[in-house]
């Protein structure tokens, strides 16, 4: 009876949640299906181009002591998957906005690279990350977008810079906020830069919010994934489906890379999750930002590793005669 109550214990516990996430290779999708483009011309894709994902589930007990012996799995906090401050929900909205958002710009890189005209529009300034222990932490979420401070509506990055400079430190700031499907207004309090503390800031990483208007109609079939990751895959899709040039060439080539409008590729999360789900579809390349050569190649084993820092890179190996590994 002892023996019996402690496995039911054991089992109790291996099924207890905890504030974790476990990352894990999740499904790769050819994007020539994904790729529907009017107004001009296309070619045939002739190969396969795979954007590549990452399966992302709450965990319990059982499966962080599954992580110790499974290579494939990597467990992260909550904090890391879910700011403090946001619901799951808010995080998946996040998460499926940033894909609307890549495959606009990967788009956009795209039609650029390939002499199309883009006009480009800017439409406010997102939040990429808030800092702690500073007022805006307690009023702004990762995501946001301001476009209006103290009454006056800003569309870039130097307008918002402008009108906080404005301020001393340890002003209050009113902020207009795009949030979802809201609009908001938020106070917050300026702070003194860390290197200059007389400077005021509210605390933010701000980037731009980057509107361009396609020359060509183009949609891409998200699938319900979320994230930026597939922005150079997307992008590459597009160049191969206009040009005259066969850039995959009959090969089976994965990747993943966040995108800008002009065509530089950042990093990603979960690479190495994203490598073990290529080599389960039989890639033979995979494309990786520059920066995160040396990740990918601790991982690869004898797949092919190929490191870019712009679409205009990629597009270039893949023309070559012979691609070669670069670990």
């Amino acid at each position: 009876m002892a023996l019996l109550a402690a496995a039911i214990a054991i089992f109790a516990t291996l099924l207890l949640s905890v504030p974790y996430y476990s990352i894990a290779p999740g499904p790769a999708e050819d994007v020539f299906r994904l790729i529907e483009i009017d107004g001009a011309a296309t070619t045939r894709a002739n190969g396969r181009l795979l954007l590549t994902t990452v399966s992302l589930q709450a965990v319990h007990v059982a499966d962080m002591v599954r992580s110790w012996f499974d290579p494939r799995y990597e467990i992260v906090s909550r904090s890391a998957v879910v700011p403090p401050g946001e619901t799951d929900e808010d995080a998946a909205r996040r998460t499926l906005e940033q894909m609307d958002e890549s495959q606009l710009l990967a788009s956009a890189a795209a039609l650029k690279f390939l002499g199309y005209d883009v006009p480009v529009t800017n439409s406010g300034v997102r939040v990429q990350n808030v800092l702690p222990d500073t007022p805006a932490a307690a009023t702004l979420e990762r995501g946001d977008v301001i476009v209006g401070v103290d009454g006056r509506s800003i569309t870039k990055i130097e307008e918002f810079v402008a009108d906080i400079n404005r301020h001393k430190v340890g002003d209050d700031v009113v902020l207009e906020v795009l949030r979802g499907d809201s609009k908001v207004s938020v106070r917050t309090k300026t702070v003194g830069r860390p290197e200059n503390p007389v400077e005021p800031i509210i605390g933010i990483e701000p980037s731009d919010v980057a509107q361009p208007n396609l020359p060509l109609a183009i949609e891409i079939d998200s699938l319900g994934i979320g994230g930026p990751s597939a922005g150079l895959m997307y992008a590459l899709g597009v160049v191969d489906l206009l040009d005259h040039r066969d850039l995959v060439g009959g090969r089976t080539i994965a990747g993943a890379g966040e995108i800008s409008i002009d065509g530089t590729v950042t990093p990603v999360g979960g690479i190495r999750q994203k490598i073990d789900g290529a080599k389960h579809v039989g890639a033979e390349t995979f494309l990786v930002p520059d920066g995160q050569r040396g990740e990918a190649c601790r991982v690869a084993g004898d797949l092919r590793v190929v490191a870019v820092d712009s679409l205009e890179q990629a597009v270039t190996k893949l023309s070559g005669t012979e691609l070669e590994t670069e670990c």
